[in-house]
């Protein structure tokens, strides 16, 4: 059984919560004592990097198009799982500063699996205000990223 057939055959949520998070405790463990980064501890520090990337890794494989909804609805619906996280800005600000760990824990974790891991960006034409006014290029469609609304292409990369 591949890995990707095991999480995606959990029951429950709560199960995929688990199988995802021993994942990445155990990565984030063995790559910090092999010295390939060092993530930052506070005393005070709600929720670990484990669990965040976790709610973000559970939220990805379940398709969850709102990054700030699919927080909301975890720390109020599975508390009992994540008993202290952050602020929802204290949660995009952690996602953000751990992209490259994120995708070299997806690549590491994808080696020897049938998917691929697929990013995109957003090539605006037309952006902010101006992205609903006339437009010249009719194979470019409209769409929605994290800094809003635009009209362009939507770069797709694929890797295996």
């Amino acid at each position: 059984m591949t890995s990707t057939t095991h999480l995606h055959g959990q029951s429950t949520l709560s199960e995929l919560f688990t199988v995802v998070y021993v994942l990445v405790d155990d990565y984030l463990k063995a790559s910090e004592r092999a010295g390939h980064f060092k993530l930052p501890r506070a005393v005070n520090q709600k929720g670990s990097y484990a669990e965040l990337m976790t709610i973000a890794l559970v939220g990805e494989l379940r398709s969850q198009t709102h990054v700030g909804d699919w927080f909301d609805f975890i720390k109020v619906e599975h508390s009992r799982l994540f008993p202290i996280l952050p602020y929802r800005t204290r949660y995009y600000r952690v996602l953000k500063n751990l992209e490259r760990i994120m995708a070299d824990f997806a690549l590491r974790f994808s080696h020897g699996d049938t998917f691929h891991v697929i990013d995109s960006q957003p090539l605006p034409i037309y952006q902010g205000n101006r992205w609903q006014r006339l437009r010249k290029m009719t194979e470019a469609t409209s769409g929605h990223c994290p800094s809003g609304w635009f009209y362009g292409f939507r770069l797709h990369a694929v890797t295996d």
